[in-house]
Parts: C-alpha cells; sequence; structure tokens
C-alpha cells in the first residue's frame, strides 16, 4: 500500500472498492470538523463525469448506476462505480456495513458546471467520528488475517503486534486523517522507491508521449497534482508508516483528486431519456451545503431501514 491507494482510501472515507467504469476529471471534498455536535460533515463534488466504458452496454449501466446516486444514499467513487450502502451485503462487502450507523448519506444531484461538464454533488455526514475510526481499524485488522502471506516476515511480526495491541490505525483530527500502516524499515524504503519511480515514469510519459500516451502537462493530473494540491505528508516511525493528509485538528480541510481527461459520453447518454441537468455554481452548492449543516440529514427510506437494522455501535 503506498501513498496513493492510502490517499484514495481516506477520500473515499474507507469504503469498499468496487469494479466499475466511472471516472471523474476532478473530485473535490470538503470536511467539516463539528466538534459540538460530534460529527464531520462533507461535501463531495465530482466535475467532469465520464464513463471508460468500451459498450454501450457498459455505458448504459455506469449511467443506471450513477442515477441511483440521486435516488439512493449510494456515493460514486471515480474509477470504481458506485458504492450502495442501503443494500444488504454478505461476506467481504458487507463488512463495511458496519459503519452504516455513523453515516448519513443524502441523495445528490447532477448538474452542469461552468465548462459544460456533467457533475455531480451530494452531502454526507459522519458522526461521532473517532468510534466510527475505531470500526475502521476493527475491519481493518480482521482483513489482515487474507493479506499476511503478501508481507515480510518482519512486517507480518508488526502487523500481528499491532493487532494484539490494538494499535490504531485510522486517526481523525478534526477534518484531517492520518492512516498508518505497520511496516518494516526495508519494506518502507522499498515503497518509498516505488512511489517516486512512478511519480518519474509518469511525468517522462507526459512530457515524451512514451507509450501512446498523450502529451500533457504532468502536474496536473496523478501523483504530482496530489502532492501539490492537498496537504500530505509521510511520517516514518518505529514499525510505523503514517499517510498524513489534510492540516490536523483544523475545523475545515480541502482535497482535491485529479482523473482522467474529459469525455462527454455520458452526458450524451444523459440527454437521450431526459432533459440536461440545470447549470449550478459552486456558490450555489456552498449555500445548500451551509444549510445542509444546520439541519438534520434527509437519507431516504431504505437506508434509514439499514441504519435500524444495524447494530449501534459505542465505544
Amino acid at each position: 500500500m503506498s501513498i496513493l491507494p492510502a490517499w484514495r482510501a481516506a477520500a473515499v472515507l474507507c469504503l469498499s472498492l468496487l469494479t466499475g467504469c466511472l471516472e471523474v476529471e476532478s473530485m473535490e471534498m470538503q470536511v467539516v470538523a463539528d466538534r459540538a455536535n460530534d460529527r464531520l460533515d462533507v461535501m463531495l463534488t465530482s466535475r467532469g463525469v465520464w464513463s471508460s466504458a468500451t459498450n454501450e452496454t457498459n455505458l448504459a449501466k455506469d449511467l443506471a448506476d450513477l442515477r441511483k446516486c440521486r435516488e439512493l444514499s449510494a456515493v460514486p467513487l471515480p474509477g470504481i462505480g458506485v458504492v450502495d450502502l442501503s443494500q444488504p451485503a454478505e461476506g467481504q462487502d458487507g463488512k463495511w456495513l458496519q459503519l452504516v450507523p455513523f453515516l448519513d448519506i443524502e441523495p445528490g444531484a447532477f448538474f452542469v458546471d461552468e465548462q459544460g461538464r456533467l457533475s455531480f454533488y451530494q452531502f454526507l455526514r459522519i458522526h461521532r467520528p473517532k468510534q466510527f475510526a475505531a470500526v475502521v481499524d476493527e475491519i481493518a485488522r480482521a482483513s489482515w488475517a487474507t493479506q499476511k502471506q503478501r508481507g515480510s516476515p518482519e512486517t507480518i511480526a508488526l502487523m500481528e503486534q499491532a493487532g494484539r495491541e490494538q494499535w490504531p490505525l485510522f486517526v481523525v483530527d478534526g477534518a484531517g486523517f492520518t492512516l498508518r500502516r505497520p511496516l518494516a524499515d526495508a519494506d518502507h524504503r522499498a515503497e518509498q522507491a516505488q512511489l517516486w519511480n512512478e511519480v518519474a515514469r509518469k511525468v517522462e510519459r507526459a512530457v515524451t508521449g512514451e507509450g501512446g500516451a498523450e502529451k500533457s502537462d504532468a502536474t496536473q493530473r496523478g501523483p504530482i497534482q496530489m502532492l501539490r494540491d492537498n496537504d500530505v505528508a509521510i511520517v516514518r516511525r518505529a514499525g510505523v508508516t503514517e499517510y498524513v493528509i489534510g492540516t490536523q485538528g483544523s475545523e475545515v480541510c480541502d482535497y482535491q483528486l485529479r482523473g482522467g481527461k474529459y469525455q462527454d459520453n455520458l452526458m450524451q447518454a444523459f440527454g437521450e431519456t431526459e432533459p440536461p441537468p440545470p447549470a449550478v455554481t459552486q456558490a450555489l452548492i456552498d449555500k445548500q451545503f451551509a444549510s445542509f449543516r444546520q439541519r438534520e440529514a434527509r437519507v431516504p427510506p431504505a437506508f434509514r431501514e439499514q441504519k435500524q437494522r444495524a447494530v449501534p455501535r459505542d465505544k
């Protein structure tokens, strides 16, 4: 796990990774720590939503999945698909339903942004964030049983120690986050080399067009953009590598990820069955988010029932 998947895990609030073809040119997340009410309020804005599907069937599926997000407690994740927490799940996916008691996810809304791109915004709320983080820790420790064969003996020993001693793995500090991974020194150094080699390769491909890649500004997408536009740090401690994301202790943090270059295939498919979404400015979305922060979340019935079925967690 390099810093790249670590950052994505935080940006999507540690939800499960599912297959899908949805892509977003730019995904912005604002997190507001409401300490008085012991919660985090989150605004997700996905600008330039498109599909990497290579046939009409998968394109139609992506559009149908995306439309769920304006009706259900479902969240579109770029490069992953739609995660719908209002539906029962079992096995590997079902473990993430332990987080449902802490979440309020409002259905979102489509809009056309200032550049004419199909876009989507959505509000969600995380109650009792420190308890939420503790459950994320439990889920992570439980998953290690299937991952231990991938690590060196030294890292495996550290993971076992972290499990026995219940080391914190996901830490919430205001609107900032820290992901903590038990990792031996040699494995940490190897992953650091892998990260910066990847950065160098992406820059070279962007500048030269190597391998048929389109020439582009390497600072606008990928790891350089992520490190430049977000407060991200890698901190090494004895036996642990920490990925520190956002300003720790801050009341408000803004995060941004940029994906592939926008295509209008989903916009065209959208327009075949209903009128195009309205044009909306960021100022209007900000105003609606301010209103959301002063009221109860409006969750759909299916998600409310899912929360009622879940066992409340108090830690």
